[in-house]
């Protein structure tokens, strides 16, 4: 059976100074993309850093009165 349709073939091709500067241009974008990206990651973990320990801090303070069975409270100091 013959296959149907066009069948090509690679040849190929040299880039001109106008593509190269287009790519390199292109790689120039994507690169700061890639940075952008990082920073903005690096900033998002930071949050969650802070997030996570605050969160175990209520967890050690519940934990704490949990087995303890009673919390220190302030109260008006009586007179007299």
């Amino acid at each position: 059976m013959a296959k149907s349709g066009r069948q090509y073939e690679a040849v190929k091709f040299i880039y001109g100074s106008s593509d190269i500067q287009e790519m390199g241009q292109k790689l120039a974008r994507e690169n700061q993309n890639v940075y952008d990206l990082e920073a903005r990651k690096k900033e998002i973990e930071a949050e969650l850093a802070a997030q996570i320990k605050a969160a175990n801090g209520r967890c050690s303070d519940i934990t704490t009165k949990l087995n303890n069975g009673y919390e220190m409270r302030p109260r008006p100091a009586s007179s007299g």
